[in-house]
C-alpha cells in the first residue's frame, strides 16, 4: 500500500490507529477515544507517545504495529490479551496494514 487511496477499507474497520515510523501515536479515530476513555485514558497520554509505553505487556519485540514498520508486511486478525497501565485487561484483535508515504 502506497497511498491514502490504496487505504480507503480501513474506513470499514472498528477503530484506526496511526504511528510515525518509531511507532509515535499521529492519530487515532473517535472509536479509538471512546476505548481510550473507557480505559481512563486522555489524549495527552496517548498522542505522540509509542504505543508500546501505553501496554504493560507489549514490547518493540512482540507489538504489531512495530513488526509491520520493520517489515513492511502487513499482520492480519491477530488476537492479544493487553494489560493498559492503568491497570486495565482487554483482548484486542486487529490488522495491521503499512502505509508509505512517497
Amino acid at each position: 500500500m502506497n497511498t491514502l487511496q490504496d487505504v480507503k477499507h480501513l474506513k470499514d474497520y472498528d477503530n484506526t490507529l496511526i504511528v510515525d515510523q518509531h511507532g509515535q501515536t499521529l492519530f487515532f479515530d473517535m472509536a479509538d477515544l471512546q476505548v481510550l476513555t473507557n480505559l481512563g485514558y486522555t489524549m495527552d497520554r496517548f498522542v505522540g507517545r509509542n504505543i508500546t509505553a501505553v501496554y504493560d505487556n507489549l514490547t518493540l519485540e512482540d507489538s504489531t504495529l512495530i513488526t509491520v514498520l520493520k517489515t513492511g508486511k502487513p499482520m492480519g486478525h491477530v488476537t492479544r490479551q493487553l494489560h493498559a497501565s492503568i491497570g486495565f485487561t482487554y483482548i484486542s484483535k486487529n490488522s495491521t496494514y503499512p502505509i508509505a508515504s512517497d
